[in-house]
C-alpha cells in the first residue's frame, strides 16, 4: 500500500524485469508561474541480484517536461539509476525510503506544461521491483 506524503492520492506501479519496457505517468499541470518549480516525493524498490546477469543492464527514472498537449521535451532529468547487481538497502523487502526530487519548471513560464514520469526497464525477467513516483 502506497501512503501519499501530501493530499489524497498517491500511484504507484511495478518497475519489474517483465519488459523491456517504460512505465510512464503523465499529467498536464496548467499555466507555469515565472519562478516555479515541481517539486515531488517518490520511493523505489529492487533486486536486481538475484534475477540478473553480471552483464543486465540497469533501470532508469526519469522526469520529462514538454509544452501542453503533446512535444518534444526541451530536456528531461535523470532523477534514480537501479544499478544492475544490486538491490534496494535493507533487501528485496525493502525500499529507499521517501525521497524528494525538483524540476525548474521556469523554461515554460507563461505556458501549459506537462510532466511524465518514466521508468526505464530495459530488459525481460532481470528482477522485481516497485515505484512510486
Amino acid at each position: 500500500m502506497v501512503i501519499p506524503s501530501d493530499g489524497t492520492f498517491a500511484q504507484s506501479n511495478g518497475f519489474d524485469g517483465g519488459g523491456p519496457d517504460t512505465i510512464s505517468l503523465t499529467q498536464d499541470i496548467g499555466v507555469i508561474a515565472p519562478d516555479e518549480m515541481l517539486r515531488f516525493d517518490y520511493r523505489t524498490d529492487w533486486e536486481l541480484i538475484g534475477f540478473s546477469f553480471p552483464d543486465s543492464l540497469d533501470r532508469f527514472f526519469w522526469v520529462f517536461v514538454e509544452p501542453a498537449g503533446r512535444g518534444i521535451p526541451p530536456g528531461s532529468s535523470l532523477i534514480l539509476t537501479a544499478p544492475n547487481g544490486t538491490d534496494t538497502s535493507g533487501g528485496p523487502n525493502s525500499d529507499t525510503g521517501p525521497l524528494s526530487g525538483t524540476i525548474d519548471l521556469s523554461p515554460f513560464a507563461g505556458t501549459d506544461a506537462r510532466v511524465n514520469f518514466v521508468r526505464s526497464v530495459p530488459e525481460d525477467f532481470t528482477g522485481p521491483a516497485n515505484a512510486a513516483p
